[in-house]
């Protein structure tokens, strides 16, 4: 009897133990959810509870429009904002995470890459494979304590590189205007005289009464090479004489209508076929200097023909987009096209590859599109001809 009394006893100084134990256990709970709700919700810095300083957080990174990229150790996209999925070109975060940075990123130049703390130029290979010049600034990224890989800064920077070299041209057209000034004076004159003489050598009646092959086809090489100098004068003239636009409301479809039909004669006698297509016949306004757009239109039209020496096809396509306030022209034709090579220097002044060009028509195109803030942009046609694409500003309602 003694020993049952003892056992349950035993069992009750036990139980008391572990209710003991309990109540601390549920004491301490108390506390730590007591601690847990003041992180929360209690006073942080700037008067906003833990929760409210995630959800901004998360909200600044995801509303910028740069991108945010973090790169894991085994060189992994792990983390991808809103910003960089949009800029690379896709429509959600899973077609970018856990993917090689590698695809996303030229490795033309090896110091032009991500995975290195530091600021650096390179660019972007978006999912349709075209190239967008950005901006990366990357620095290692640790998380308690432990390295997790580069988290990287990037930004699109393809509007200030094509204002640099806007820029740049600008300049080096301000630099030719004033060399041309002088050299279109001193070879015009002397040139009117050289042309006078040979034209009066010519018509002299004992030259004429000459049958002389090889004379008259030294006369005829003369000429030729005169007139092709007078022609470069008169670019070089036009250059330096460039007047600023006068800005007025027009019509662009009726100038082009007028252009195209001006040249209908030549595209005729070239056998080349103008296929026009537009997305609407409604006048689509613009604020433009109407003989600067037609000597635009011009020089792109004998580019054309000249490029379809035995015929060919010329398709202009005009498509206004008012969501982005421009329109846009596309001049696709059927000849050689031109190597990606020649499009980099193809709108640099007295760049050529016609054996009697003069370099100055698209130089001078390029100028007056950017005189009307718009853009020129010069590539291959699916047909494997040349494209060339100009985009103007629409008037805004």
């Amino acid at each position: 009897m003694d020993q049952g009394n003892a056992e349950t006893s035993g069992r009750r100084a036990r139980i008391q133990e572990v209710e003991q134990e309990l109540a601390a256990l549920a004491e301490r709970r108390r506390a730590l959810e007591q601690e847990l709700a003041q992180m929360r919700g209690g006073a942080q810095p700037g008067g906003q509870g833990l929760e409210e300083a995630l959800s901004m957080f998360e909200q600044i990174i995801e509303s910028t429009d740069d991108g945010i990229m973090i790169e894991d150790q085994k060189g992994r996209v792990s983390f991808a904002n809103t910003g960089f999925v949009r800029m690379a070109g896709y429509e959600s975060r899973d077609q970018v995470l856990d993917r090689p940075w590698p695809d996303f990123f030229s490795l033309d130049e090896e110091k032009k890459i991500p995975g290195r703390p530091g600021m650096y130029e390179s660019l972007l290979v978006t999912r349709d494979r075209s190239r967008i010049p950005i901006l990366i600034t990357s620095t290692s990224f640790y998380f308690r304590g432990e390295y997790r890989g580069v988290l990287s800064l990037i930004k699109d920077i393809a509007g200030r590189k094509r204002m640099e070299e806007a820029l740049a041209r600008s300049e080096k057209y301000a630099a030719i205007a004033q060399l041309s000034l002088g050299i279109s004076h001193e070879i015009k004159n002397p040139l009117s005289v050289m042309q006078a003489h040979l034209d009066l050598v010519k018509s002299n009646k004992t030259i004429k009464n000459i049958a002389d092959e090889k004379l008259n086809y030294s006369f005829e090489v003369m000429n030729t090479q005169a007139r092709r100098i007078a022609a470069t004068v008169r670019s070089l003239s036009n250059l330096a004489h460039d007047r600023p636009p006068e800005m007025r409301p027009m019509d662009l479809t009726r100038l082009l209508d007028d252009v195209s039909d001006m040249f209908f004669p030549k595209f005729k006698k070239g056998g080349v076929v103008l296929e026009r297509r537009y997305a609407r016949r409604d006048p689509v306004a613009l604020e433009a200097d109407e003989g600067k757009l037609i000597q635009l239109f011009t020089n792109l039209y004998f580019n054309a023909l000249e490029a379809m020496p035995e015929g060919g096809g010329l398709r202009v396509d005009v498509r206004p987009r008012p969501e982005s306030g421009e329109v846009e022209l596309a001049f696709e034709d059927s000849g050689s096209g031109i190597s990606a090579e020649i499009r980099k220097r193809i709108a640099d002044p007295f760049f050529t590859t016609k054996p009697a060009g003069t370099g100055m028509g698209l130089a001078i195109c390029q100028r007056i599109v950017e005189e009307h803030h718009g853009t020129l942009e010069f590539d291959e046609a699916p047909g494997g001809g040349a494209l060339v694409i100009v985009r103007l500003p629409l008037i805004q309602p």
